[in-house]
């Protein structure tokens, strides 16, 4: 994979988690169906992987393969920086474009967050230890691996 020289190079469980979604999937975008192939071995690549909730307000999902799907470099742009008339622009020049497949995306996701990772008190505030985060990830890709071979994903 090139990670192109704009971007620094994924931590190492990240790179391995994209090379699983990359293998696992079809290539094409989630939101709008456009073949990402065009970007393999380019530095755009590393631009196809978007997490859904962001990895500074969700850093326990870093690595979850159900938090990384796969949209073109400027869908993925528009979706972590842009604004709803950014969104609505470019449905109107992508029509198969569904932003709301994110948002719905978004809103399971938080819930399995919440349940996995629920806020605690005391004197480490909302804090897991490295290896109980990884257990638990490993546990949760392992379900949802279990669920693309089960929808024939």
């Amino acid at each position: 994979m090139s990670w192109g020289s704009n971007k620094p190079a994924p931590k190492k469980c990240e790179a391995a988690t994209f090379k699983v979604v990359w293998i696992c999937t079809n290539r094409k975008s989630f939101l709008s169906g456009l073949d990402l192939m065009p970007f393999l071995g380019t530095p755009l690549h590393i631009s196809c992987f978007a997490h859904v909730l962001s990895k500074n307000k969700y850093p326990n999902f870093r690595c979850y393969l159900g938090n990384i799907w796969l949209l073109t470099p400027v869908e993925h742009k528009i979706y972590d920086h842009g604004t709803l008339q950014d969104r609505e622009t470019y449905s109107k020049t992508v029509k198969t474009a569904d932003w709301s497949k994110l948002e719905e995306k978004e809103i399971e996701l938080k819930k399995l967050y919440d349940l996995y990772f629920p806020k605690k008190t005391g004197l480490i505030l909302n804090k897991y230890l490295p290896w109980d985060v990884e257990n638990i990830t490993k546990d949760l890709n392992h379900i949802f691996l279990d669920e693309l071979k089960r929808k024939g994903s």
